[in-house]
């Protein structure tokens, strides 16, 4: 029978969509009011939805009563990745086990995809089928649990982000390769291992971007005096 979704719950998954793709930034302020106008519903379940996400930890009330998407802090994206890489590395063996041959031609489509977009400079498309790659892989191991784990996880960071750091789309991709090839040969502690490395990896340039950026901040801007004997 087909299932159908209440009205907050349809707002839910649009905003969180919205978050998570970044059409709505880090610390943007909802308007409720605007929001119900775009979706042509009543404010009740805009604000129902907006509380589900605060659950999530994608927004946040301050003490005015203001509401906006969260900020996520440097701690906190370190705790994200580490805990990704653990609960991703498990989904990754336990998708082997269950890997049919639709499962593996997902897989292999969605990082030719990537390939291609990173290729093309295509930022917004390599984003996607990111995500389409990652969660292919993950639900092949048909998880109760462990899936929706994942996606909790993954609503809570704007992956963009990321592929602005340079060099990081195309490492990205080769490490995909090397999971890939793991998956499609069967070797199931192998490509957990891969996929831990990997999350890692994005970790490690996320702080290194950070340091950099921080580094060129700090530098002091020396004012040039002029040399009293000119």
């Amino acid at each position: 029978m087909p299932t159908y979704k209440s009205k907050t719950m349809l707002a839910v998954d649009v905003l969180r969509e919205r978050i998570v793709a970044g059409e709505i930034s880090p610390g943007e302020r909802f308007d409720v009011r605007k929001i119900a106008a775009e979706m042509e519903m009543s404010i009740t379940p805009i604000r129902e939805a907006l509380r589900i996400l605060q659950a999530d930890g994608l927004v946040s009330y301050d003490e005015h009563r203001s509401i906006s998407a969260m900020k996520l802090q440097p701690d906190d994206a370190e705790e994200l990745y580490r805990l990704r890489a653990v609960v991703e590395g498990l989904a990754t063996e336990l998708a082997i086990q269950h890997l049919d041959d639709d499962g593996r031609q997902a897989i292999v489509a969605a990082h030719e995809d990537m390939k291609q977009a990173a290729a093309a400079g295509d930022v917004d498309r390599a984003t996607l089928a990111n995500r389409r790659w990652h969660f292919a892989v993950y639900g092949a191991g048909r998880t109760k649990f462990v899936e929706p784990v994942i996606e909790r996880l993954w609503a809570r960071y704007l992956w963009s982000t990321i592929y602005s750091i340079p060099g990081r789309l195309q490492a990205s991709v080769s490490e995909h390769q090397e999971i890939t090839d793991a998956i499609v040969a069967g070797q199931a502690k192998q490509a957990a291992r891969l996929m831990r490395t990997h999350i890692l990896a994005g970790l490690k340039s996320l702080d290194s971007h950070r340091r950099e950026v921080e580094r060129s901040e700090a530098k002091p801007r020396r004012a040039r005096k002029a040399d009293p004997r000119s």
